[in-house]
């Protein structure tokens, strides 16, 4: 049997794409993604917490709500970070592989998210309707808030830097890689993919049809938010502000 994973990344990173691709192959259950999200199926962990700040009875619910070792996708940045330290934990002692999937650029990342807040675009069907009211000039975009798109980056790096060196520590359980490199990387992504399949052990026979999936996810996938984000009045003081930090 392959290992269960976890998905570790960020809002607009990919992480949906990836996390549906893999469930294709995967022996193991899937769950809704991002499920410690207070509002999700396992958001009652994250909330005691929050009102009890008890490790023990943390680490004791992380534990049965993976017994059945399900496939996840996380979005670390939005959870305490004593969610993401006991999760790490029951992932060791459940024997889980981690994957970390990254963005290549870390400020198109948090335009891409402030910009799905500003339009209400999540997806690339969303963005397709959405964006030609834009382009159209029949809807106008509003400033980008800066000072919550720097408190996010600021937080997104100390919890990367975190993870990092987590990893450091326990290489042999984590593979980093990033969406470009599978959906966007040429020739190069099928080696990626690939690597990823071996470092969780899937079947080579579950294999079969992966190229045909990948391209049809490629079709999919993406909503080229770069071409409304020059109407952002203030995306040019948005991006400064971003660099300097």
């Amino acid at each position: 049997m392959s290992y269960p994973y976890i998905i570790w990344t960020m809002q607009r990173s990919g992480g949906t794409a990836l996390a549906d691709l893999l469930a294709e192959f995967s022996d193991h259950p899937t769950i809704q993604h991002e499920p410690f999200n207070a509002e999700r199926r396992f958001g009652a962990i994250t909330q005691a917490w929050s009102e009890r700040f008890d490790g023990a009875e943390l680490e004791r619910d992380l534990m049965d709500a993976l017994r059945n070792r399900p496939a996840i996708k996380h979005c670390y940045e939005l959870v305490p970070g004593a969610i993401n330290s006991a999760l790490i934990t029951v992932a060791r002692l459940l024997d889980y592989r981690c994957i970390v999937l990254v963005r290549e650029c870390e400020m198109d990342r948090v335009l891409s998210l402030q910009l799905a807040k500003m339009t209400g675009a999540w997806g690339k069907d969303d963005a397709q309707t959405a964006y030609e009211a834009f382009v159209s000039g029949e809807r106008r975009l509003g400033d980008i808030n800066i000072s919550e798109a720097e408190r996010h980056l600021r937080l997104c790096r100390e919890r990367s830097d975190w993870l990092r060196d987590v990893t450091r520590r326990d290489p042999r359980s984590f593979l980093e890689l990033s969406f470009a490199q599978v959906f966007l990387g040429g020739s190069k992504g099928p080696s990626t993919l690939e690597a990823v399949f071996e470092f969780l052990e899937f079947d080579p026979h579950v294999k079969d049809g992966w190229v045909e999936k990948v391209a049809q996810m490629r079709a999919q996938t993406g909503q080229n938010s770069a071409r409304i984000l020059p109407l952002v009045p203030n995306i040019d003081a948005a991006r400064r502000a971003l660099q300097a930090l």
